[in-house]
């Protein structure tokens, strides 16, 4: 739904405002923490399975894709300095996808 989508844009917004604020003030825990959080808890945990519905409504589904598919880059880039050999790897597989 709309109000689920402009959910986890506002926290994906929140989750990059406290990222950057603590790497600027070499606060690595919290960013870590920031990133983990919204990551498993806010996009894992709550909004993929809240949009699963959405997902198999062929009418609702490319709205709700235009959604994820930044909020899903913007957190894979937003958990590179963390883990950059990892998702180096993710994002090979995900390109070569047909």
């Amino acid at each position: 739904s709309p109000l689920q989508d402009q959910w986890i844009v506002s926290r994906f917004n929140r989750t990059v405002a406290e990222c950057d604020s603590a790497l600027r003030e070499y606060r690595f825990d919290q960013y870590a923490k920031s990133c983990y959080d919204f990551f498993w808890r806010d996009l894992c945990d709550w909004y993929l399975e809240a949009i699963k519905p959405a997902m198999r409504d062929p009418t609702r589904a490319p709205h709700t894709a235009n959604v994820l598919a930044p909020v899903l880059d913007g957190s894979l880039r937003l958990l590179h300095p963390a883990v950059p050999f990892m998702l180096r790897i993710a994002r090979r597989v995900f390109m070569n996808r047909p």
